[in-house]
């Protein structure tokens, strides 16, 4: 549920990535903005993503990380 000024947000396969790739040039900012959205330091939430983007993830993160 959102509260007062709260924006939900989309998180799509490059946000999961680039928070998984330590190498990924986007990793300090991706880690930043789940741990700030975690400590509800950001108004964004809920975080909504789909079944189609969790596949993508997987399967780029099985063949780039191992």
């Amino acid at each position: 549920m959102t509260g007062p000024g709260a924006t939900p947000i989309f998180v799509d396969t490059g946000a999961f990535y680039a928070r998984a790739d330590e190498n990924d040039k986007h990793h300090e900012t991706a880690t930043w903005l789940f741990n700030t959205i975690r400590s509800g330091d950001v108004a964004y939430r809920p975080i909504f993503t789909s079944q189609s983007v969790l596949a993508e993830f997987a399967t780029l993160s099985l063949y780039k990380l191992g």
